[in-house]
């Protein structure tokens, strides 16, 4: 009964969708199997160890001199947040299911413990914490260029400590399908001062950027 339960819940006439090889479905099934009880997206199954974009962030944030602080926004499962080595560590998404889930896994696994919240970067109200790092990654594409390089500004002014830093992805290549947005680090950043860092470059011609107030990269 749970095997046709486990089938049906991964929805095979989506399998496009589900991880290509075996290495990627056997670091899946703890996701697949919380996904059973929690109902969130299919898209968060995907294992953090298959996606060196989020390897990098983490390595990134980790490697800051000052980490009192973390956010990320549109967090998921929280699989880069939960594994940043700050003292205070918030977790923010839009969908409700995913953040039970990552609740429960975090107050089950981890240690040093994430705070999960509610949160909508479009809609919500303007964050009122200061903040080492704010990650914004994964989904920057589904927000107008417009509409994010307000919130960017915002942040930048308003949430990041004197050598905080803003990290989040810019997907390049226009003729991928699936995006919505594209967007111009350059322009996001245009009337803010600044320094921008490329973290690195990634399939799916995605690449991580930091935008800061302090160079750290020196």
């Amino acid at each position: 009964m749970l095997q046709k339960k486990i089938i049906k819940n991964l929805n095979l006439r989506r399998i496009r969708h589900l991880p290509t090889n075996i290495s990627k479905l056997y670091f899946s099934i703890p996701k697949i199997i919380l996904r059973l009880f929690f109902k969130f997206n299919l898209w968060h199954i995907s294992s953090y160890r298959h996606r060196k974009y989020a390897i990098s962030i983490v390595k990134h944030a980790n490697a800051k001199e000052i980490r009192n602080k973390a956010l990320e926004i549109g967090c998921g499962l929280g699989d880069i947040i939960r594994r940043l080595d700050y003292n205070t560590k918030v977790g923010l998404d839009n969908d409700v299911q995913v953040l039970k889930a990552a609740r429960f896994v975090s107050k089950v696994f981890d240690k040093n413990k994430t705070d999960f919240n509610f949160y909508d970067l479009v809609n919500s109200d303007t964050l009122n914490e200061i903040y080492d790092v704010v990650l914004v990654p994964n989904f920057a594409h589904a927000i107008s260029s417009k509409i994010l390089k307000k919130k960017i500004e915002h942040i930048f002014l308003n949430n990041l400590s004197d050598s905080g830093e803003i990290i989040l992805d810019v997907i390049e290549d226009k003729n991928l399908q699936n995006y919505r947005n594209f967007h111009s680090v350059d322009y996001l950043s245009e009337s803010i001062e600044c320094e921008i860092y490329k973290i690195g470059e990634f399939k799916h011609s995605r690449t991580i950027y930091s935008i800061s107030k302090k160079s750290n990269h020196l």
